[in-house]
């Protein structure tokens, strides 16, 4: 339970990392429903936050996961920023994608 204040096993912060390594969308990521409440997401981003956190959990995909969770609260945060930040990835990978189909 997220108020638990009992001990994470290395279990539990492996277990999180992999579905957050393994999810692609935000509610995916914070494992709430796609219509949940701001409140609902800000909820269940504070648990693998806290077990995930690069400072207290020395794993090499750390990183990458608190910045998926940080991506995903801001989709429930500010969904306006969140949609730009998406558009402009699309528009990079598309570059991207036309620069190495050009050098083939």
């Amino acid at each position: 339970c997220a108020g638990s204040s009992q001990p994470s096993s290395s279990s539990d912060r492996l277990d999180a990392l992999q579905h957050i390594l393994g999810a692609t969308a935000p509610w995916a990521i914070l494992h709430v429903p796609a219509l949940a409440s701001r409140a609902q997401c800000e909820a269940a981003y504070r648990r693998p936050v806290i077990l995930l956190h690069p400072d207290t959990f020395h794993h090499p995909a750390a990183d990458e996961a608190i910045g998926k969770l940080s991506e995903a609260v801001l989709w429930a945060r500010e969904p306006e920023e969140w949609a730009a930040q998406e558009a402009q990835k699309r528009e990079r990978q598309e570059r991207v994608e036309r620069a190495q189909s050009w050098m083939q």
